[in-house]
């Protein structure tokens, strides 16, 4: 009932039964604005799909009277333009821009599920002022109070008591049980 359009770089990567038996066209997009477009159907007696040549799409690009650039991109009036593709470049990049920033943050971030419980071990050693009393004893939910506040390091109750085992094995004079 309802046309779908699935893109794919590859005609390989489409499931067989979908690919015989489902698709009706093959838009094949050569570059931008123009592409050659097949029929596809199934042979009634072999295993073949056949794709016969119906047309070629070709299309300029929006507002090519008003603009004879084929490209925004490289443009000096992109920040000021006001046709349509322009409008569309400058809300791509601040998306890039966008996702970039928060990929950057996220790849920052130091992960607490790849790190050994000996690499945690170290890291909270350096911290070990900001979560020990006047006794030297170690308070496990300030430690990993600690460490998400400095490091964005967020780890278990379990694994927060196993860094304290391993801070009194490894550091038995700095710490009092």
């Amino acid at each position: 009932m309802h046309p779908l359009f699935i893109p794919i770089i590859n005609m390989t990567l489409l499931d067989k039964t979908v690919r015989d038996h489902l698709l009706q066209y093959m838009v094949h997009v050569l570059r931008r604005g123009f592409a050659y477009v097949y029929a596809s159907y199934p042979s009634q007696w072999e295993e073949k799909v056949y794709h016969p040549y119906i047309c070629t799409l070709k299309y300029s690009l929006a507002a090519m009277g008003k603009c004879l650039r084929d490209s925004c991109l490289d443009c000096r009036k992109l920040p000021t333009c006001t046709e349509f593709r322009a409008e569309y470049k400058r809300r791509k990049i601040e998306t890039q821009k966008t996702r970039y920033a928060q990929a950057e943050l996220d790849a920052s971030k130091l992960e607490a599920k790849e790190l050994t419980t000996a690499q945690l071990t170290n890291i909270a050693y350096d911290l070990r002022e900001k979560f020990t009393d006047e006794e030297s004893k170690i308070n496990v939910k300030k430690m990993r109070l600690i460490l998400l506040k400095e490091l964005r390091l967020s780890i278990s109750i379990g694994r927060g008591y196993d860094v304290r085992e391993m801070l009194l094995f490894e550091h038995p004079n700095d710490f009092v049980k």
